[in-house]
């Protein structure tokens, strides 16, 4: 019978540096993507045991500066990571405050128009958030047309067209 413990061991040796290889893969794709980089998560990446990714020193260190460098997202690391991971308290107020804001000016610049079509078409302004009103605003009219009280010019009704049988 022929010893070939030696083909074995080579074997096993290229397996584990495969799984390594892969291990250290898959910890650089979920950092790149903004996935969490948890040894669960890497392992099943990678497809390997989470008991090789505790055991092997190098690649249990890795995971934790990833999972570190993760925790720390801030203003120094932003441009590495994804925008979806950067999502943080602090932005979300600032979008908030951003939001009001523009908000107050579409506000103001919406009053700012109904107060201008209520000189040109002769109503009163409009209440923010009210109905408009129909009734005509004497101080907006013309000093000319102020005594006149004239009916608005009718058109005649005509009738439809009659079609042929």
């Amino acid at each position: 019978m022929a010893d070939n413990s030696a083909a074995l061991r080579r074997a096993r040796r290229e397996d584990a540096r495969i799984k390594r290889q892969r291990a250290y893969e898959a910890i650089t794709a979920l950092e790149t993507s903004g996935q969490p980089v948890t040894f669960p998560a890497v392992a099943a990446r990678a497809s390997v045991s989470v008991s090789l990714l505790y055991s092997d020193q190098d690649l249990a260190g890795r995971i934790a500066a990833a999972r570190d460098r993760q925790r720390q997202a801030g203003a120094d690391r932003a441009w590495q990571l994804p925008a979806r991971s950067l999502i943080t308290e602090h932005s979300l107020r600032v979008e908030l405050t951003n939001a009001k804001d523009q908000a107050r000016r579409l506000t103001e610049e919406i009053n700012l128009l109904r107060g201008r079509l209520s000189r040109h078409s002769g109503h009163k302004p409009t209440p923010p958030g009210g109905k408009p009103s129909l009734l005509p605003s004497t101080s907006s009219r013309p000093a000319s047309r102020a005594g006149s009280r004239q009916p608005p010019p009718t058109t005649a009704h005509r009738p439809a067209p009659s079609r042929p049988p």
